[in-house]
């Protein structure tokens, strides 16, 4: 009842409105005055009604009602805007789906123990991981490799994957020297090209760890945890832990890219290849 009373005197606001901006300032009113003052001739009282209540009476509920047809026809409009967009929200939707089918399949596998080394430039240390992603699912690219590493006393760091050096590296100790060329850094090889179905990608990447010393990583027992995403932004996880106290890989010169020889250095007295 309240609603219907509501609904009613804004009816009635509304014919009363436009009723009377026709009675005191339409164009109707103006010529009947102008004609009233420029001649003898008065409107008689049943004219005015006719004109001024009548006439004008059904003016205003004309367009009392013309206001609310246009609403309705631009409410109309809007629905069917709403509804173009809501088909085209479910057609992404439904093409979102289908490319959900397109799904990768993403396994890793460290090969050889984490290697330990120092960053000659920045003295932080490093960590060497030599890995092979396996793909059986739809072709892929993979980046956003990150690194995590827990010692056994709590102390946890994150790794930076480092730059790769178009001229490559090169990592010395007292007995050996590794050679990294820079063709087949792991990270910049998946981030390029896709891993295809059923095929794989093996190489080393290289972080450079904050939160933890050269010390902390040559702890037994660390536990790291090796995370990279497929194109479909799929986080992957690879766990692993040091099953005894790392060894020192020595100082790292250049920007790191990929192991694949070493060379052993040659003790005086004898002839070797450096």
């Amino acid at each position: 009842m309240r609603s219907f009373l509501s609904d009613l005197g804004l009816f009635l606001y509304t014919i009363i409105s436009y009723w009377q901006s026709y009675v005191t300032g339409g164009v109707v009113t103006g010529a009947v005055a102008l004609f009233e003052r420029l001649s003898n001739y008065r409107l008689t009282k049943k004219a005015y009604v006719f004109v001024f209540v009548f006439s004008f009476l059904f003016v205003a509920f004309f367009f009392a009602w013309r206001d609310e047809h246009k609403a309705v026809l631009d409410a109309q409009h809007q629905v069917l805007v709403i509804q173009d967009d809501l088909r085209a929200t479910i057609q992404g939707a439904n093409e979102m789906i289908e490319k959900r089918g397109m799904v990768a399949h993403l396994g890793g596998k460290l090969l050889t123990p984490p290697g330990i080394a120092r960053n000659k430039a920045t003295f932080k240390p490093l960590v060497l991981l030599t890995l092979r992603i396996v793909n059986s699912g739809h072709d892929s690219v993979v980046n956003d490799y990150a690194i995590e590493i827990k010692t056994r006393d709590g102390k946890s760091g994150t790794g930076k994957l480092l730059p790769l050096s178009p001229g490559g590296a090169m990592m010395t100790s007292s007995t050996k020297k590794t050679i990294f060329p820079a063709e087949n850094d792991l990270a910049l090889r998946t981030a390029e090209i896709p891993i295809k179905s059923g095929d794989q990608a093996s190489g080393v990447l290289i972080f450079e760890i904050d939160g933890l010393t050269l010390e902390d990583l040559l702890q037994d027992g660390n536990k790291y945890k090796l995370t990279f995403r497929d194109f479909d932004s799929v986080l992957y996880l690879i766990e692993g832990e040091a099953a005894g106290p790392a060894t020192p890989g020595g100082d790292l010169l250049y920007v790191p890219g990929v192991r694949v020889r070493s060379i052993d250095v040659p003790k005086k007295g004898k002839t070797g290849t450096p």
